[in-house]
């Protein structure tokens, strides 16, 4: 596999399909940090990048994106695809969120300005060089310490139609976080879909076969896949409460992921250590789009998220 500094990395036409490494930069020691990449392009317009591994014990997206691309054919794709599964090898190679390299959470390092670390030096120069030149970028992320029921986040509502495309059951409108890809890409008018699904450190096939299936609906969406797209029609939430933990113990959860639940509802117990059992309840109605599933919390963890 060829290896590529990113500032020198141009995109031309192939004739087959094309992996590389993308050099980044060098650690303490000069170890080079790259990034595995695949490319078809035949010199049209359109131009989509497909990231995953952002967080590196995020698998359900890093294996869906690098199955996508090997299986898609090189000749049926018009335009320019780039996949990079894992975005942040460091993390990954350790199966963790982040690096103990830099300890730097990748996906908060985007126009912050500031180089110095490795994760910092991937977000700048992704950005620099490839993200702020791409038509389209979708990014594939997982759950942490609970899981997510597959969904769609995207910033601004003009972009719901197509992330429609993706075919996954729910769209959330709503604001990111700063420093996020989402948040860069929202300030420099870069359509980003944030692909949320499963658990950390877990391949859910269920998941990972509606990624992919999404993946070549939403390429035939934007001309670069033949054929007619399939019409997604997901429910559009614009509104999400995180209930948290009043307190550090023990969480069992009485509800389940992808439920619709009631203001006031019971959503499950926490049990203090040495000491009584607590009843959480919702303060407000909706769907569960993400439910704790480590059973040990502290006080103020996230136990769900319901939006509307």
């Amino acid at each position: 596999m060829d290896s590529i500094p990113i500032d020198g990395f141009t995109v031309e036409p192939t004739e087959e399909k094309k992996t590389l490494r993308l050099e980044i930069t060098r650690l303490f020691d000069d170890s080079p940090v790259s990034l595995p990449t695949g490319l078809i392009s035949n010199g049209e317009d359109t131009k989509v990048c497909i990231i995953s591994g952002q967080h590196g014990n995020e698998w359900n997206g890093i294996y869906s994106s690098q199955k996508f691309f090997k299986n898609v054919p090189h000749e049926a794709v018009k335009g320019t695809l780039i996949v990079i599964p894992i975005v942040n090898p460091l993390a990954f190679n350790e199966k963790s969120r982040v690096s103990s390299v830099d300890s730097i959470d990748l996906n908060r390092t985007y126009l912050n300005h500031s180089y110095r670390k490795p994760a910092e030096q991937i977000g700048t120069k992704l950005f620099a060089e490839l993200f702020g030149e791409m038509d389209y970028i979708i990014d594939i992320h997982g759950g942490g310490p609970g899981e997510y029921s597959p969904h769609v986040a995207v910033t601004d509502e003009n972009l719901i139609e197509k992330a429609s495309d993706l075919l996954l059951p729910d769209v959330y409108l709503g604001s990111s976080s700063s420093g996020s890809l989402a948040s860069a890409c929202a300030k420099e008018n870069i359509p980003l879909f944030t692909v949320e699904a499963g658990k950390r450190r877990h391949i859910d096939r269920a998941y990972t076969d509606k990624i992919i299936k999404g993946l070549e609906n939403f390429l035939k969406g934007v001309d670069m896949l033949d054929g007619k797209p399939q019409e997604g029609k997901p429910v559009v939430h614009s509104n999400k409460d995180k209930v948290t933990s009043p307190a550090s113990g023990f969480f069992t959860p009485q509800v389940d992921l992808g439920d619709r639940i009631e203001k006031g509802d019971k959503i499950g117990e926490l049990e203090k250590l040495f000491g009584e059992e607590k009843i959480i309840r919702t303060s407000v109605s909706g769907k569960i789009l993400y439910l704790r599933s480590e059973k040990v919390v502290s006080k103020g963890e996230n136990l769900i998220h319901v939006t509307w």
